[in-house]
């Protein structure tokens, strides 16, 4: 299974509105920077569009898939958002 298979990928960003923000319309423009944040089925990442941080909140059901999801975030540190969805995941890799 692929990430982007899982419900709700790519997630949308959380924060702020700006409106003087220029507005991100795909994830092949943004570059996954690091894991903020991991709880239970809550999993909060950053990335970079152009020169501004944007930070999204992915929610996965199961503990197993989540640290699979957070380690191919950690792995592809850099990678475009888009390219993290095209992964494959493992059902029985822990």
């Amino acid at each position: 299974m692929r990430i982007m298979d899982l419900p709700c990928w790519p997630p949308q960003a959380g924060g702020t509105f700006i409106p003087s923000k220029e507005f991100l319309v795909s994830a092949k423009d943004l570059f996954v920077e690091r894991v903020v944040r991991i709880s239970v089925g809550h999993i909060t990442f950053a990335c970079r569009y152009k020169d501004q941080p944007e930070f999204y909140d992915f929610f996965v059901a199961d503990e197993n898939t989540s640290k699979k999801v957070v380690r191919a975030l950690t792995d592809h540190q850099g990678s475009r958002l888009f390219d993290i969805g095209l992964l494959e995941i493992s059902p029985d890799e822990s």
